[in-house]
Parts: C-alpha cells; structure tokens; sequence
C-alpha cells in the first residue's frame, strides 16, 4: 500500500497536483513515519512553492534516514543556493 501511495505521489508531484502529492505523503508518513522518500517529496513540494527553508528542514530529515541518497543531496544543495548560504 506504502509503495502504491508513493508511486502516486511522485505521478501527482510530476504533473504538479501538489495537493494530493501532499496529502499521499501524509498517509504515508503516519504508516511509516521513518519514510525517506515521503519526507524528500514533501521538500521538492515545498521547493516548488519557493518555501526552500522548510524544503531544506524536510530534505534534511530524509537525509538523515538514508544519508547517501545523491538526489537528496543534490536537491538540499539547490535549497541552499536558493538561501544564498
């Protein structure tokens, strides 16, 4: 179920339905609060509404659950060039 819901976020993130991406990550996090990849979309939600701070705090969580992901790697350094820091 986890996995159908994130293979929907990541279709609704794409074609820029924020709302239910949003929301499917929520569902997610509440089964598995510990959910990398539910956290990481949550940034690129917050990124794409210019909120880098708050996209740079979630990607940082995700982060911290899988450290060696490069595509949250690199999206933490586009938030922080967007921060000017």
């Amino acid at each position: 179920m986890v996995t159908e819901w994130q293979r929907e976020a990541e279709r609704a993130l794409n074609r820029r339905d924020f709302r239910l991406a949003h929301e499917l990550c929520f569902k997610i996090l509440e089964r598995q609060p510990d959910h990398a990849d539910a956290l990481f979309l949550l940034g690129m939600i917050a990124a794409e509404h210019r909120n880098y701070g708050k996209a740079l705090e979630v990607i940082d969580r995700a982060i911290a659950i899988e450290p060696r992901k490069a595509e949250y790697l690199a999206h933490r350094g586009r938030c922080l060039l967007a921060l000017e820091r």
